[in-house]
C-alpha cells in the first residue's frame, strides 16, 4: 500500500500553482 500523502501533497500544491501560473502567464 503506497502513501496516499506521496500523491495527494503534490496534487494540492501543484493545483493552485497551475491555476496562478495560468493567471500569471499571458
Amino acid at each position: 500500500m503506497f502513501k496516499a500523502v506521496d500523491v495527494l501533497q503534490p496534487a494540492f500544491i501543484e493545483q493552485p500553482l497551475d491555476q496562478l501560473w495560468s493567471l500569471i502567464s499571458p
